[in-house]
């Protein structure tokens, strides 16, 4: 399995530039929820749950850090 490094965002940087390097560093690694500027720019709350839970099954990042209630898996 490929290893994936995700840099940390300067926070100096200005909104639309912040956003559009998180899209960057994240496209590809799953295809849903949508990385989008409009929800990237106010998550809500799911919205972000869902991006960090992709994050996690997508580079494993984080493996037994939640307990399946917890992440939210059926079952």
């Amino acid at each position: 399995m490929a290893s994936t490094v995700i840099s940390m965002v300067d926070l100096s940087q200005p909104l639309d530039e912040a956003v559009a390097a998180t899209i960057d560093e994240l496209q590809g690694l799953f295809s849903k929820p949508k990385l989008s500027k409009k929800l990237l720019k106010r998550p809500p709350f799911a919205y972000v749950r869902a991006v960090v839970l992709a994050a996690f099954e997508a580079t494993a990042v984080g493996a037994g850090l939640f307990t399946a209630e917890e992440a939210g898996e059926d079952g």
